[in-house]
């Protein structure tokens, strides 16, 4: 799927531009201000690193990388697509750098592109990856919502989380009315029955949200253990497992930034690190997200060489 950026208006590219200049101004402006405390907590910050604890977090967030494309390809198989698994989780890694381009829409045309050229409509192939979002914010809230109730020691503390658990909720509520909405309009704009729609069975949708809850309870363990491999005491571990679907959402809030970067590692410490180790804290998350980049770097050049013919695969 090509973008055509001279159907753009101009007024939305310079607002766009605009915003990431003024997040730009606004990170260097809390940088000078608060830098120099933080370098000064990061002199006087005792390291006990224990690489046991950094190993297995490595390994439980390399897994759940791994793992992750397995709704997609659920997703796929619903809207009735035959393109095979491996073939789908590898335009999964791939499409999945895009969304470090600014407003990540490179990420949904490249998924969009890879179905579209692959022979589903244009309907199924451009409202798979939004839809996959959803599932994914659903997933997350449910994950930190219940982790909030179990731990009673946990709070939002910032009201950007608090409207991200929010968000998380609305998406959880608009999921089993996803269909009945999709045909509605369908109907409105093409005057006719739009059939089945790429979207799964309830049991599917359980089971989707389900797989992704655990995914992201995987991800706040994996947080947990790294920073207590540095020698951190976090919040606690319900506290990181919640922090990690809270900052996803977070830095989708903020769509300009990509990645979310920046943005996340700030939600993390905001949640997670203990009141006069933010400069530490960041430094952690900092090399987490570093590590997530190397495993997104990695998995997508594996799957680079797997090219799918257009056409192969026809599934109207």
């Amino acid at each position: 799927m090509r973008l055509d950026r001279s159907r753009t208006p101009d007024w939305l590219r310079w607002t766009a531009r605009a915003a990431i200049l003024g997040l730009l101004v606004l990170a260097v402006w809390i940088l000078a201000d608060n830098g120099a405390a933080w370098l000064g907590q990061l002199r006087s910050f005792s390291w006990d690193i224990q690489w046991p604890l950094l190993a297995l977090a490595v390994a439980i967030t390399t897994t759940a990388y791994c793992l992750t494309p397995t709704g997609w390809v659920w997703l796929c198989r619903a809207a009735g697509s035959g393109i095979p698994a491996s073939e789908l989780r590898s335009a999964w890694f791939v499409s999945q750098l895009g969304r470090y381009m600014p407003g990540k829409v490179w990420l949904f045309a490249g998924r969009a592109g890879f179905l579209k050229a692959n022979g589903m409509s244009v309907l199924r192939a451009t409202s798979l990856p939004f839809i996959e979002l959803i599932y994914t914010a659903a997933a997350a809230g449910t994950a930190a919502t219940l982790l909030a109730l179990i731990s009673r020691n946990f709070s939002y503390g910032d009201s950007t989380l608090r409207a991200a658990v929010i968000a998380a909720g609305v998406c959880m509520t608009a999921v089993p009315l996803l269909s009945p909405i999709l045909r509605l309009l369908y109907r409105l704009r093409y005057h006719e029955d739009p059939g089945s729609l790429p979207l799964p069975s309830f049991a599917g949708m359980l089971r989707t949200v389900l797989m992704f809850t655990i995914l992201w309870g995987m991800r706040g363990l994996a947080l947990y253990l790294w920073l207590k491999g540095f020698g951190l005491q976090s919040a606690g571990l319900a506290t990181c497992m919640a922090a990690a679907p809270l900052s996803w959402l977070a830095g989708y809030i903020v769509f300009l930034v990509p990645g979310g970067i920046g943005v996340r590692e700030a939600a993390v410490v905001a949640l997670a690190a203990p009141v006069g180790q933010t400069g530490p804290a960041l430094a952690v998350v900092a090399g987490e997200r570093i590590v997530l980049g190397i495993l997104e770097v990695g998995f997508a050049l594996g799957s680079a060489g797997r090219n799918v013919l257009p056409g192969r695969n026809v599934n109207r």
